[in-house]
């Protein structure tokens, strides 16, 4: 059975993903980057402060 924690496990690893991802291609016109098709490209233990927002709310609750 899937628990509250497991679901805002997911919920905070999704944010954490998209946000790394996210910030390679923020900004940018569509097709004025390459597509990304590793994680390689992503910069390596860099907080985006909205995962530092979602992490703070996720204390909260």
């Amino acid at each position: 059975m899937i628990t509250l924690n497991d679901k805002l496990s997911g919920c905070l690893l999704g944010l954490a993903c998209g946000d790394a991802v996210g910030t390679t291609v923020e900004f940018k016109e569509r097709g004025a980057f390459e597509p990304l098709i590793d994680m390689g490209r992503i910069a390596k233990s860099y907080l985006i402060e909205s995962l530092v927002e979602g992490l703070i709310h996720a204390r909260k609750i």
